[in-house]
């Protein structure tokens, strides 16, 4: 089902930002579909030093890139963002309110608000 116009009352969403290009939440068409006031939820899983996959490249837009080895031995790479704190609060200005960010060990949450736009 299609969804038209500011009709999601709320979006929980994993990995969401971490595997686009830097721009921001605000450039989403998915802000679009939110009605004023929906609790947005953005999980995800933070860079840990020996824990995650090293970041192997740098763009000139600030992107991280992974790269990933599989089974047969074939590798590629993969775009892999790690926002911080900051950078997420900076990409909800204009259309997210009442912002919170959680951090555990290896993982971490923001939450916001849509506003009327």
């Amino acid at each position: 089902m299609p969804i038209v116009g500011r009709s999601m009352p709320h979006l929980l969403a994993s990995g969401f930002l971490t595997y686009r290009r830097r721009s921001g939440v605000s450039s989403s068409p998915t802000c679009a579909c939110l009605r004023p006031k929906a609790r947005v939820i953005l999980l995800d899983n933070l860079y840990v030093e020996g824990s995650s996959s090293p970041i192997t490249h740098h763009d000139h837009n600030g992107n991280t890139f992974q790269t990933r080895r599989l089974a047969d031995g074939s590798s590629y790479r993969v775009l892999k963002n790690f926002p911080s704190e900051a950078q997420l609060q900076q990409s909800v200005a204009g259309v997210g309110e009442c912002c919170f960010f959680t951090r555990w060990q290896y993982y971490w949450a923001f939450e916001y608000v849509a506003v009327e736009p």
